[in-house]
């Protein structure tokens, strides 16, 4: 790095010179010196990221398109997001050293490992299926190429023999020795044939040897250099050099491979494999346990403030380093000078070619969190708890907010506002003027009061928080996208719109693009972080359309105009299906037996590539869509009787999905219980025997209803036959009686008035009985027919009464039928009721109403006495009233006082 020295400029006329403590940290303050760091174009993949070893000696790509890589352990594949290891012991490698590998394009790959025998790997097998022996002398060294004019043909050969082995894809069994041709092909190479099927065959020339030396991408060829790294030349002229000292992990290059979606691929001792990407290139800067807390651009240089220091970058490297202390929170950068916001104040520096210079330490306990500068030029900065600062002349005037001080970040708007933001209490609103305008929070419409980034676009407002991103427009929300619109993560590090015109969200986790009405994850560009993925830090620098962001360990820059997903995503393709150990051929209908354990689907690995990884996902009925757990097997346990839906698709990590062609139809049989010719027999027998009991019922019931119409025609018959007694009997006792107190009425005149007394009583004794010789007779009667009864009854009783003047009436709006019996007990309360009223309540007056409605109601009032309630409970017939009234079903209802007692009996 540079080294340069600090140069602090004296202010006589200022009250802010410098302190005792600013003259120390003159001191403190220097250009760290040392080897410099540069930027890397490449990334690396070693045992760090999982890799089983750092020792690489080749790599290729099979007929699959899977990875392969021959190491010192044995091959190693990626797979599903894995790398897989095949040894001698798993896999019948006679050596782990796998010196060379060259896939055939067809079925395999042939090896040549330890400096044994060369042998043939089946990729889909993962097994080794043929072996070469007696190939070679001993001392001698072989090489295996790929020949150069026929593709069905590998070569195995040493530069000490004048011989080649080749090897037909088409016939592993077969190796062909062959001798060169003494002529040429008219370019100075040997030809080597071979009679093939009657035919003279051109196998290889001399060229095969001719080991590959440079590989191009984008214009760019790339030469690796053993020893040296990896130069990078464009139309003759070398650009740079990709070494250890700017992101290669090792010079020692072994051999380079180029995929067929143009990303290259290094291999090398000691530094696992390197990869330069076909799209979203990008530069990494190495931060050694960086955590970033502000990003600055002046004159074409980023300065980077992290743990205490400012890193310069240029586009090539690290250039220098000022250490401003532990305690530094944030800086800004205002044309050549630079303010530094601490624990302890505001520091400003003038940023000069070749040196920094301190103007100002101005003391400040609260610690500052953003700096920027108004409209009109001044220095303003928020801080932690004690709201906002402007400058005003040589002094900074304190501006307190309503709702909360604690200002963890500012934001400036399009329209010359500013944004205040808390993870705690929401925003508030400020104008050009620092005044705050009006706060939001979770009270009056956002989603959450912990918010992260703000960025303001003409009308539109774009909130961050951890619960996703929302859009507001005149401070009203119109949008929310969250995790079902594909959010991901728990802070939001930036929000901003590129040169393009696409809005970008970033999080810890996440670079996304919002896309209509969802968030399409960027996962393709995750290389950022290296064994530390999560984002510490991101920031927009809009003069380059350059997004930074920031790992624990390193600090990557993209060109936004590069930044393209993936598309690439292969579609699912079954292979076989195994239900509990057994095979089933591939179908998308499956039938699986009722006590299933488990079914296997197997699919073809869709993530082959590590730079392409894709995943595979499953929907079984109407549950959501859940990844593979197990690479491409799908393993589903028992399942119910009944028809299951299963639908595959496969989804890279930008999103873009594939479908499997058709949804799997899983037939589950039902057990025998639930088959149909079984449950057809169950319902027969419970037809059966459910026809013989209803039979049986009925028969009992009909039975029942005939003894009982024989027992009822009995009853009728002992009514009938004791009516005819009382008739004939007692009523014509009564009758005689009658006539006999007439004939003393005719002979005794003087004693009249006891006979009239006598004749009523016997009245009233035959008139009870024809009610009762009534009621045996007729089961039913009308409403009307029992109120004529005691309308009669009431008339004649108070004939007797004359002191006692009676009034009824009626409302009979319906002329229902009823019982005999509920007539009667009507009659029997009324009966008791009047004779109460007679006997105890001095009453000169009784009013009776009669209604039928939708219920009978009947009442009997008069203006006597009352009673108290001692005698309501114990006396005058009212149990036995209230009893008869239950009976039938009526509820006696009862009012007493001095102005008299009203009685109620009511049809419940």
């Amino acid at each position: 790095m540079q080294s340069g020295t600090i140069v602090t400029h004296k202010y006589p006329n200022s009250r802010w010179q410098p302190s005792f403590g600013a003259l120390l940290i003159l001191f403190i303050l220097c250009w760290q010196s040392g080897n410099a760091q540069y930027a890397s174009v490449i990334e690396n993949i070693t045992e760090n990221e999982g890799l089983p070893t750092n020792y690489i000696f080749n790599i290729t790509q099979d007929h699959n398109g899977f990875l392969w890589l021959g190491s010192d352990k044995g091959l190693i594949k990626y797979s599903n997001g894995k790398f897989l290891t095949y040894d001698a012991d798993n896999s019948g490698l006679p050596g782990n050293y796998i010196h060379h590998a060259v896939a055939d394009g067809k079925s395999g790959m042939f090896i040549c490992a330890a400096g044994k025998d060369l042998v043939f790997f089946d990729t889909n097998r993962t097994r080794v299926t043929h072996r070469y022996h007696n190939l070679g002398r001993k001392g001698l060294t072989y090489g295996l190429y790929r020949s150069d004019v026929h593709p069905d043909f590998t070569v195995f050969a040493s530069e000490s023999e004048p011989f080649i082995y080749a090897i037909n894809r088409n016939r592993l069994t077969e190796i062909i020795k062959i001798f060169a041709q003494k002529q040429t092909d008219g370019k100075g190479a040997e030809q080597y044939f071979s009679l093939i099927d009657g035919r003279r065959v051109l196998v290889a020339t001399g060229r095969f040897k001719n080991e590959k030396t440079h590989v191009m991408q984008s214009g760019i060829k790339y030469s690796p250099k053993f020893g040296v790294g990896i130069v990078r030349s464009a139309k003759g002229n070398v650009l740079d050099t990709i070494s250890e000292k700017n992101g290669l992990e090792s010079h020692m290059l072994t051999d380079f491979h180029r995929t067929a979606d143009g990303h290259l691929y290094f291999s090398s001792l000691g530094g696992g494999f390197s990869f330069i990407r076909n799209e979203g290139h990008r530069k990494a800067y190495p931060l050694e346990n960086g955590k970033v807390r502000a990003i600055g651009f002046h004159n074409n240089k980023y300065y980077v403030l992290s743990r205490g220091s400012v890193f310069v970058l240029n586009s090539r490297k690290i250039e220098s380093r000022l250490s401003l202390g532990r305690d530094a929170l944030t800086l800004f950068i205002d044309k050549d000078l630079l303010y530094a916001g601490t624990f302890k104040g505001l520091v400003i520096y003038r940023l000069g070619e070749k040196d920094i210079r301190l103007l100002k330490s101005i003391p400040f306990t609260d610690g500052i969190s953003r700096i920027f500068k108004t409209a009109d030029g001044k220095t303003a900065f928020s801080s932690y708890g004690n709201g906002m600062f402007i400058q005003e002349g040589e002094e900074f005037r304190n501006i307190r907010l309503p709702v909360f001080n604690n200002i963890e970040n500012l934001f400036k708007g399009q329209k010359g506002n500013y944004f205040a933001t808390s993870y705690e209490s929401g925003y508030t609103e400020l104008n050009s003027d620092l005044q705050a305008v009006k706060s939001y929070s979770r009270e009056n419409g956002l989603n959450s009061n912990n918010i992260n980034y703000l960025f303001s676009e003409k009308d539109t407002l774009w909130v961050g928080s951890p619960t996703g991103l929302s859009g507001r427009l005149n401070n009203k929300q119109f949008q929310s996208l969250s995790a079902e619109q594909g959010f991901s993560g728990h802070q939001v590090k930036c929000i901003f719109r590129c040169k393009q015109g696409r809005l970008w969200i970033v999080t810890n986790r996440m670079i996304m693009e919002k896309v209509k009405e969802e968030l399409r994850p960027f996962g393709s560009f995750s290389g950022y972080g290296g064994n530390s993925p999560y984002i510490t830090y991101a920031h927009y620098i809009p003069e380059k359309d350059e997004l930074l962001i920031a790992t624990k360990n390193r600090l990557s820059v993209f060109a936004m105009r590069e930044m393209e997903p993936n598309r690439k995503v292969e579609t699912p393709v079954l292979k076989h299906i195994e239900a509990d150990g057994k095979v089933i051929t591939p179908s998308n209908h499956v039938e699986l037996q009722h006590d299933n354990l488990l079914t296997v689907f197997s699919f073809r690995t869709v993530d082959k590539d590590f730079l392409d990884y894709s995943k595979l996902y499953y929907k079984l009925g109407g549950a959501d869509w859940l990844p593979f757990t197990d690479g491409n097997l799908l393993k589903i346990t028992h399942q119910s009787s009944g028809r299951h839906l299963l639908q595959v698709k496969s989804r890279n990590q930008d999103g873009y999905e594939k479908m499997y062609p058709a949804d799997i139809q899983i037939w589950v049989q039902p057990p025998f219980y639930r088959s149909w010719w079984f449950v057809l027999s169950a319902i027969l027998t419970l037809v059966g025997v459910s026809s013989f009991v209803v039979y049986q019922y009925y028969r009992s019931k009909y039975e029942s209803k005939l003894h009982e119409s024989k027992l009822n025609e009995e009853i009728e018959d002992e009514r009938r036959r004791i009516s005819r007694d009382l008739h004939d009997n007692i009523g014509a006792y009564t009758t005689s009686l009658i006539m006999r107190i007439e004939n003393l009425e005719q002979k005794h005149g003087d004693r009249i008035g006891d006979l009239k007394d006598i004749r009523e009583i016997s009245y009233q004794i035959m008139s009870l009985l024809r009610q009762t010789i009534w009621v045996l007779k007729m089961r039913e009667t009308t409403v009307e027919n029992c109120y004529e009864g005691l309308l009669s009854y009431s008339t004649r009783y108070f004939k007797t009464v004359p002191d006692i003047q009676l009034n009824i009436t009626e409302n009979i709006a319906v002329n229902r039928s009823m019982e005999s019996s509920k007539s009667i007990s009507v009659f029997r309360i009324v009966q008791e009721a009047l004779h109460n009223i007679v006997k105890h309540s001095g009453a000169d007056r009784v009013d009776i109403h009669f209604e039928s409605t939708d219920k009978l109601r009947l009442t009997v009032r008069d203006n006597g006495k009352g009673f108290s309630d001692n005698e309501k409970s114990n006396g005058f017939g009212i149990s036995n009233m209230k009893a008869r009234a239950n009976e039938m079903g009526f509820e006696l209802k009862m009012k007493t006082g001095p102005e008299g007692t009203e009685i109620t009996i009511e049809e419940q």
